[in-house]
């Protein structure tokens, strides 16, 4: 069963990895106030999913509230990657 869990900024996606994270759960976003444009290149809303991805790795998937898809991944203890759309 999927739960939906509603984030206040964006910045908190960054603790988000596949091993603090419970199965199924989906984060939600809407026009935080650490939102920007400039620096963000998907919409102001959307959801995200985080998922284990090889055996240190974490990925998320984010999609947006314009209907595109944007990756990021971290490995270990380095820093995470740029959104990349996909």
């Amino acid at each position: 069963m999927f739960k939906y869990t509603l984030i206040s900024l964006l910045s908190e996606l960054d603790g988000l990895l596949w091993n603090n994270t419970s199965l199924g759960s989906i984060y939600t976003f809407n026009s935080t106030s650490d939102y920007d444009s400039k620096k963000h290149p998907f919409g102001a809303a959307g959801t995200v999913e985080v998922k284990r991805f090889g055996g240190s790795s974490t990925i998320q998937i984010l999609y947006d509230i314009n209907n595109h898809v944007f990756l990021r991944r971290k490995v270990g203890e380095e820093a995470w990657n740029a959104w990349t759309q996909v």
